[in-house]
């Protein structure tokens, strides 16, 4: 009887271990072979099929499991179908693969959601091509509004593919992973094209369309990011690899056969075949940038998505440490990587170089140690002490080891013993002082900024000026931490005296309060008095954004808070505003309607740091790290250091390299309001 239980237990279990255990599934859309009629030319797609297919049978992926739809079936409703299909087949934590093999084209926007005008869409078996006449027109922006609708109606657009990507991350469920590869040109925000390209014609608009202004207020951002992008708990994370920039075509190139193929397509099932254990997204794509760059070395590829750090197809997710972007080996023992002094990139500064996908460089050995022998605002030339052999810039990570911030010394202090409160022995004082004195940026004689304060289980830093917490250390005797927390807050002093002046390049910035969910533009007059705004604890507010000026410009925003924490306000990623999104027209108003900002603790008087430049630049990663502010969860949420300014290996760049600030040319400038308690 015993035995009988035993293993009727042993069923049910081993049941119910298979209803739930991870299946991998995988759609392949491969288009190719299109209608002469339709006026798209030919493309390799069809031999792309056979090496996806391979790739994903070594990872696991049953044959029957791998469904492909090609040419004459993958119409915009065989499209739709296929998706319909495989969403009623998942189940909760499984795996999704996703790869489009197609060409690309930007069509005119149908519902004001896109910064640049354009949606990105998937050139479907059925989609015509302009032809004759129309293709002048197109060309000459003359096509007519009827003409323009016979010719979009079977484009699949970002949106559409959006929406099926939030169904499908719904019924996978928050441990569910999907995983979408875009082989088609201007891939970098949708959703292919010398050689080959997939995709490479004019946008198909129509006569009186103006891409620069798609709405004077109430400005939605990157809208079908709430489709595909979302932050949900209870959705499955996803990552999207882009074969090219939103603006970019993207190249076939040749298979070890010699037969065309899709340059992604190609470096995936390269980079599959030496696949290291534990591989995360993140480094998935460093070996996949690296592959492409010497393929077809104009192009861009793009990842973005919120499981970069989780490894392949369902697992963990890993510790990243922060790291810094190469952008270019100037030669074997000098790079130029993608952060400057904001990030403690002042020349002399220390870095070690370490290959891509090292996630904590504490448990790995330097390639190579470097010192900043140049530095701007946004990028750092790095010397080398040896050659590291690696020769793309994408098999990098760069690690400061030494920061170095270019501002005066900080007056460090003790905080006065007061009734309640713990004080440091001689002896504990005398050992403080001593780490003190080795640290560059600090001085022990004037008017204190920083107090130490002794705390039961760990020492507290604290401004001066205010009483307010800075940062918690271990002790204050820990001369690394302590070095850590001064180093940050040199960053935030270097940032709160930063003005730059450029008449040519300017941005209004408005605080526009929240009543009743929506922004009221009368409220704020009563919120501001003498170039200052008011707000109490609890208050909501909008941004509202216009380029007073006659060029192009992209907007950052920081929140330097009177506690020493760098907030972010743009770009953001969890927000799904992405530095791509921020680019604002001359005469441009935008309010960005779907990002409430909740204002809270610390009271006082606070600062916007705002940041106009003719190049897209990123400055989110220089928000205080997490584990360093006491989060609130108000004003935004924060990213770690991730970078200061990354083109691809944090968010969804899709839009220009970023530039240091002598290319990028722009203005700098603060907007002050108070917070105060609640009456």
């Amino acid at each position: 009887m015993k035995l009988k239980l035993t293993f009727s237990l042993l069923i049910l279990l081993f049941a119910v271990a298979t209803v739930n255990a991870q299946k991998k599934h995988a759609l392949i859309f491969a288009i190719g072979d299109y209608p002469e009629a339709g006026g798209w030319s030919k493309i390799s797609s069809a031999q792309d099929v056979g090496y996806i297919k391979n790739t994903l049978a070594k990872q696991g992926f049953p044959a029957n499991n791998v469904k492909v739809v090609a040419d004459s079936v993958a119409t915009k409703e065989g499209i739709k179908a296929a998706f319909e299909n495989l969403i009623s087949s998942v189940g909760k934590k499984d795996v999704v693969v996703i790869h489009v093999s197609s060409h690309g084209e930007q069509v005119a926007d149908d519902n004001d959601d896109e910064a640049d005008g354009y949606d990105e869409t998937i050139v479907s078996y059925n989609a015509t091509l302009a032809m004759g006449a129309d293709k002048t027109a197109i060309a000459r922006g003359t096509l007519s509004k009827a003409e323009y609708e016979k010719l979009q109606v079977n484009y699949f657009r970002d949106d559409e593919f959006g929406a099926y990507i939030q169904r499908l991350r719904a019924a996978l469920g928050n441990e569910g992973d999907v995983v979408v590869f875009m082989d088609n040109c201007h891939s970098g925000s949708g959703t292919r094209g010398s050689a080959q390209t997939r995709g490479g014609k004019p946008a198909l608009v129509y006569s009186g369309f103006d891409r620069k202004f798609r709405k004077e207020a109430g400005e939605e951002v990157f809208k079908e990011s709430t489709a595909s992008r979302g932050n949900d708990k209870d959705l499955a994370t996803y990552v999207v690899v882009s074969a090219a920039l939103a603006s970019e075509l993207n190249f076939e190139t040749t298979g070890d056969d010699n037969v065309g193929m899709g340059s992604l397509t190609y470096a995936i099932s390269k980079v599959f075949e030496n696949l290291k254990p534990g591989t995360t997204y993140r480094t998935l794509f460093a070996n996949i940038q690296a592959i492409m760059n010497e393929k077809v070395p104009g192009q861009h590829p793009v990842l973005e998505g919120n499981g970069l750090d989780r490894t392949l197809f369902g697992g963990a997710f890993v510790d990243q440490k922060p790291f810094i972007e190469v952008e270019k080996i100037n030669n074997p023992l000098e790079i130029l990587v993608r952060a400057g002094s904001f990030a403690g990139l002042s020349v002399g500064a220390k870095v070690n170089i370490y290959p891509s996908g090292t996630i904590d460089p504490s448990k790995s050995v330097a390639l190579a140690k470097g010192v900043v022998i140049k530095s701007t605002n946004y990028k750092a030339t790095i010397k080398l002490d040896k050659i590291t052999k690696l020769t793309q810039p994408s098999q990098m990570y760069v690690f400061i080891s030494e920061p170095l911030f270019t501002t005066k010394p900080i007056v460090v202090g003790f905080s006065p013993k007061s009734r309640g409160s713990l004080a440091y022995t001689a002896e504990e004082t005398a050992r403080i002082t001593a780490a003190l004195k080795k640290l560059p940026l600090v001085s022990l004689v004037g008017e204190p900024e920083l107090l130490i304060v002794k705390g039961q289980g760990s020492d507290t830093i604290s401004i001066a000026a205010n009483g307010y917490r800075f940062t918690d250390i271990p002790t204050a005797t820990d001369t690394i931490a302590l070095k850590g927390a001064i180093n940050r807050y040199a960053q935030y002093k270097l940032l709160e005296k930063l003005v730059l002046k450029d008449s040519t390049i300017m941005a209004q910035v408005k605080l526009i309060p929240v009543v009743d969910g929506k922004p009221d533009e009368a409220a704020m007059k009563a919120k501001f008095d003498d170039r200052t705004y008011n707000f109490v604890d609890g208050d909501k507010v909008m941004l509202w954004i216009k380029n007073t000026g006659k060029k192009a410009v992209y907007v950052n925003i920081l929140d330097l808070q009177p506690n020493g924490i760098i907030n972010t306000f743009l770009p953001n990623k969890e927000q799904e505003i992405y530095p791509g999104d921020l680019r604002i027209e001359p005469g441009q108003t935008r309010i960005f309607d779907k990002y409430e900002i909740e204002l809270g603790e610390p009271f006082g008087t606070e600062v916007l740091k705002v940041f106009v430049t003719s190049k897209e630049i990123n400055l989110e990663g220089l928000a205080t790290p997490r584990a360093a502010r006491g989060d609130t969860g108000k004003k935004g949420v924060l990213s770690m250091l991730e970078g200061l300014v990354d083109q691809s290996s944090t968010s969804a760049t899709r839009g220009p390299k970023v530039v240091s600030v002598k290319e990028a040319e722009g203005s700098v400038y603060n907007i002050i309001y108070t917070l105060k308690e609640k009456q």
